[in-house]
């Protein structure tokens, strides 16, 4: 689970699709060290952005990225199974 203490670099190991949010809203993902490092909130308050929605987004595609990976697996076995 990714919070306001998160650094730019762990949210995105995390869950890639995070860069893709964090660009939308503005913030460079790549190329840029002080943003790697720095912690969600502080990315947050540097290019003044509410981070907590965003923050929200990052969640909610990571639980759906994993559900999406369970079904996948699931339906793959029970085709082999059946």
């Amino acid at each position: 689970m990714i919070d306001k203490y998160t650094s730019l670099c762990d949210a995105i190991a995390e869950n890639p699709v995070a860069a893709n949010i964090l660009m939308s809203y503005g913030v460079p993902c790549y190329g840029n060290t002080e943003n790697q490092l720095s912690s969600l909130e502080d990315v947050g308050i540097r290019y003044g952005i509410d981070i907590n929605s965003v923050i929200s987004k990052i969640n909610s595609t990571t639980s759906s990225l994993y559900w999406n990976i369970f079904l996948n697996i699931y339906n793959l076995f029970r085709n082999i199974f059946q």
